[in-house]
């Protein structure tokens, strides 16, 4: 599609929404702002559309791969090469855009590390420079990550009631439910069973596991459940040698 073309599509776009909502006579539209994150996002990605500028509710309209859902939610597709997506919101009273970038997902043979960033979602960093590769958005705040040596990471959602998954190879992001609550995580490196602690569930602290097969249980623990750690990630205590074993033999 050419430049004008696309400019003929979101001009068409603005047009139908502003249209589609009841305005005030001679009111003007206030200068919205639908706030996303400057480095790309990973494919799998669930964004919740946080619009400032303009107050009320909004409807919301897309232009571009994925997917947007009720309660403007936006869901990146599942796979993609490097593209891009424009999101538009608006009512009687206000308009914003913006436009999101779409990176194609990592090798899984790159190393790679995970930052949990409460208010974006997953940052994904080149281990060697540092460099950020992408992001993937949970949908969630996370407030901790652990990965697998089977090659998946899992994120918590410590205001919500779900567990992100991700698969590197094949590439996919899953969401496992009925994790509420999620503070800190860990992967038992033999069972690859992931528990994470939960602040709160049901007026108590808990602690939940996830089977690699999206089996969930959870039992009562302390209150405000925080802190995890699993032996099984521990390295193996050596045994020290002997006095018998190292003293030198005197004739």
């Amino acid at each position: 599609m050419t430049a004008f073309a696309r400019l003929a599509v979101l001009w068409l776009a603005l047009v139908a929404l502003v249209a589609s909502v009841p305005r005030v006579p001679h009111t003007r539209l206030a200068v919205g702002r639908i706030d996303v994150a400057s480095w790309p996002y990973l494919p799998g990605s669930t964004l919740p559309l946080r619009v400032t500028g303009f107050a009320g509710s909004y409807h919301a309209a897309l232009l571009g791969p994925g997917e947007l859902r009720p309660g403007g939610i936006y869901v990146a597709p599942p796979a993609t090469a490097a593209t891009s997506a424009l999101l538009i919101a608006g009512n009687a009273v206000g308009l914003g855009a913006t436009r999101l970038r779409i990176a194609p997902p990592p090798s899984p043979d790159r190393s790679l590390i995970f930052a949990a960033s409460y208010d974006d979602g997953l940052v994904v960093h080149d281990s060697g420079d540092f460099s950020i590769i992408g992001l993937i958005a949970t949908g969630g705040a996370p407030s901790d990550t652990a990965a697998d040596p089977n090659g998946r990471v899992a994120v918590t959602d410590t205001q919500g009631t779900a567990l992100t998954v991700v698969t590197l190879s094949p590439w996919s992001v899953a969401r496992v439910e009925g994790v509420p609550l999620g503070d800190e995580i860990a992967v038992d490196a033999v069972t690859h069973a992931i528990f994470v602690t939960n602040r709160d569930a049901d007026g108590k602290g808990a602690l939940t596991r996830v089977l690699p097969d999206g089996t969930v249980a959870r039992v009562t623990t302390g209150a405000t459940a925080e802190g995890i750690a699993s032996s099984s990630t521990l390295p193996t205590p050596t045994t020290a040698p002997s006095r018998s074993s190292t003293r030198a033999r005197c004739e």
